[in-house]
């Protein structure tokens, strides 16, 4: 499967859309081209200790899956954790107006009801009930003293 062209480019900023009537919202034209103006995305549930969903363009998401899938199949820990990924992961198709539509069940573990929060992470977005959504790290002195030193640690 060839990966599009706007994989592995870098999703940054925030939004706050609301959910439409049928409880669809606009994919950011920017992050949509940046993704490879995918006809569908991979919409998961969070596999943190936190409760927002993530957003991958196709090519990413398969490109995450890869060293998955290269284990053998008598590696439990991967089958494991492969049956895990594929019960908390949806293809969602993208209209023609970028916009998507997440499952209820998925809306739901999140927490969003209509108001909610995109926020870029990399290759791939967030989306996050704006009750739910973790305070910046930036917003005190010893968190930004935190973040700088985890930036150095990771040699950003």
């Amino acid at each position: 499967m060839p990966i599009a062209s706007g994989v592995g480019k870098a999703l940054t900023g925030r939004y706050e859309p609301r959910l439409d009537n049928k409880s669809r919202f606009t994919v950011p034209a920017r992050w949509y081209e940046r993704m490879g103006s995918p006809e569908s995305v991979y919409v998961s549930q969070s596999f943190t200790s936190k409760t927002y969903l993530g957003v991958f363009a196709e090519g990413d998401f398969e490109k995450r899956l890869q060293p998955l899938r290269s284990r053998p199949l008598s590696d439990e820990k991967a089958r494991d954790f492969l049956r895990v990924i594929s019960n908390r992961t949806v293809l969602i198709p993208v209209d023609a107006q970028n916009r998507i539509r997440i499952p209820d069940n998925f809306l739901q573990y999140a927490g969003i009801k209509s108001d909610l929060v995109l926020s870029g992470s990399d290759e791939h977005f967030e989306v996050w009930s704006a009750a739910n959504l973790p305070k910046e790290r930036m917003e005190d002195e010893q968190r930004a003293a935190d973040n700088v030193q985890c930036a150095k640690e990771l040699g950003f």
